[in-house]
């Protein structure tokens, strides 16, 4: 068992942080696009939405992997 009191510094410093509400390292700022960055990026996400708007649903239920899920959660009694 370590003495607490040949190291009075360590002792100190037990005693503080139990007293100390020890929170998480602070996140950096979240990069923002200005300018041609910006337009650049807004163009693309609308062609990308306009790529997907366009697509037909598809039916998942005939999915094969869909009823092997249905029968999983059938069986756990899920649904």
């Amino acid at each position: 068992m370590v003495n607490y009191q040949k190291n009075s510094n360590f002792a100190h410093l037990i005693k503080q942080t139990r007293h100390q509400n020890i929170m998480a390292t602070a996140i950096k700022a979240i990069p923002t696009l200005h300018g041609e960055d910006a337009m650049r990026f807004r163009k693309e996400i609308e062609r990308v939405d306009k790529k997907h708007d366009n697509q037909q649903e598809r039916d998942f239920k005939k999915d094969p992997r869909y009823a092997t899920m249905q029968k999983i959660l059938t069986k756990a009694k899920f649904s």
